[in-house]
């Protein structure tokens, strides 16, 4: 009870299956445009992004030494900017500043004005009588040096 193709369905049937084949083959092609152009303009907002935040980066850096010079004495700040793994560019910024311990206390403060005191990952406050003459210890008993590290996103 088999059943014989004629001809004339043999030909429809393939032309029905490479109506499906070309069907599908733009269907790919489309979407590869579209990827590659989601592509593009990822590439491109990366590009930009890393524009902004290297604009930024300076300013930043200018931002907290204006913010603190006047609050304490500032020994140094150090800037270290890596890529992470999701191509995400990161900074730290490594300040090391000395002066009193409420003064430095106030520099949290002074940091919600660049928006940057949710970013202090670490503070460090060791006691500082190197740089004291011994008359002047009993006056200073809150001289501190302080290491502070802030993450900019």
């Amino acid at each position: 009870m088999k059943r014989k193709f004629s001809n004339r369905e043999k030909f429809l049937g393939l032309i029905l299956l490479s109506l499906i084949f070309i069907c599908t083959i733009q269907l790919i092609d489309t979407n590869k445009e579209n990827e590659e152009q989601g592509s593009l303009e990822v590439k491109e907002k990366i590009k930009i992004d890393k524009v902004n935040f290297s604009n930024n980066e300076k300013d930043i850096i200018l931002q907290i030494e204006n913010e603190i010079k006047n609050i304490v004495t500032i020994n140094y700040i150090n800037k270290d900017s890596y890529t992470d793994e999701y191509n995400n560019q990161d900074t730290n910024i490594e300040l090391h500043i000395s002066g009193k311990i409420n003064d430095i206390l106030k520099i949290e403060g002074s940091l919600k004005n660049i928006g940057l005191e949710k970013s202090v990952k670490k503070i460090e406050i060791v006691k500082n009588t190197k740089n004291i003459k011994e008359e002047n210890r009993d006056k200073i008993n809150d001289y501190v040096d302080c290491i502070m590290k802030i993450k900019v996103a």
